[in-house]
């Protein structure tokens, strides 16, 4: 989700980014640092999301266990099992 919404927002200041390069003097290092810093992110976001998917399908082949402390619920929603500490007490 991150990664999307991430996207999204550089998609939006590359389209409005264009249009004040069209009405407006940009100079050719500001475009440079914009795409320097987008191909950055992507590639930040991209290994995340294979070293998740790595870790995960690892543990389910293998049968081992994988002790993950989250607070996003949608990746603790892959577990089999869940145990949530609320206020330092388990629930």
């Amino acid at each position: 989700m991150v990664s999307f919404v991430w996207n999204i927002f550089f998609t939006l200041v590359f389209v409005f980014g264009t249009m004040y390069n069209l009405s407006n003097d940009v100079s050719d290092e500001s475009w440079m640092v914009y795409w320097k810093y987008q191909l950055y992110i992507n590639i930040i976001f991209s290994f995340i999301i294979i070293i998740e998917f790595f870790l995960f399908d690892i543990v389910k082949d293998s049968g081992s266990s994988l002790i993950l402390v989250t607070h996003d619920t949608k990746i603790a929603n892959k577990a089999h099992k869940k145990i949530e500490i609320n206020d330092g007490k388990i629930v």
